[in-house]
């Protein structure tokens, strides 16, 4: 097992888009769930830890794969917060040109019930590219902008995020 870009900020993490939560009905609903996005907070940047065989994924990175990995969420007391999930590369040109390229998050439904969560469970990571993080906050900001504009728009927040690579040890 070994670590990939231990505590390195990464970026524009998870984005959720609203598209598909828009109703047609003149009547507000009201759901008294959150979502596992509203569950990581509002402002500060949040630690989170993908174990997986992340190795073979970028490896193998031009074909459509999916794998078994652990997203754990750091609380409030420094212990993490374990949800199975299942992830993918995703983007076109990133997945080419970036030495780790972005990745797309799928929760469990059932685990996100179970815990009382809504059932979003579809994130899209966006990572650092060409050792520049700058441009991911550059970025960052982008959708923070196009989030005063419109509602439909893009939630993104900020993470610290350390891959865990267990390369074929999972």
């Amino acid at each position: 097992m070994k670590k990939l870009f231990s505590n390195l900020m990464v970026g524009l993490v998870l984005m959720m888009s609203f598209g598909s939560m828009v109703s047609c009905s003149t009547e507000p609903t009201i759901d008294p769930k959150e979502s596992f996005f509203d569950r990581l907070g509002t402002e500060s940047i949040v630690k989170l830890q993908i174990e997986s065989d992340l190795s073979e994924l970028i490896e193998n990175r031009d074909q459509k794969m999916t794998q078994e990995a652990t997203l754990s969420v750091e609380n409030s007391n420094g212990g993490f917060k374990a949800y199975p999930l299942k992830i993918s590369l995703r983007g076109k040109t990133r997945r080419g040109l970036c030495e780790f390229p972005p990745l797309k998050l799928d929760l469990n439904k059932g685990f996100l019930e179970a815990e009382g969560l809504k059932d979003f469970d579809k994130y899209k990571l966006v990572t650092h590219c060409m050792d520049d993080s700058e441009l991911v906050l550059k970025e960052f900001l982008a959708y923070k902008l196009y989030n005063q504009l419109t509602e439909y728009s893009f939630r993104v927040r900020l993470v610290e995020l350390t891959y865990i690579d267990h390369g074929g040890e999972m």
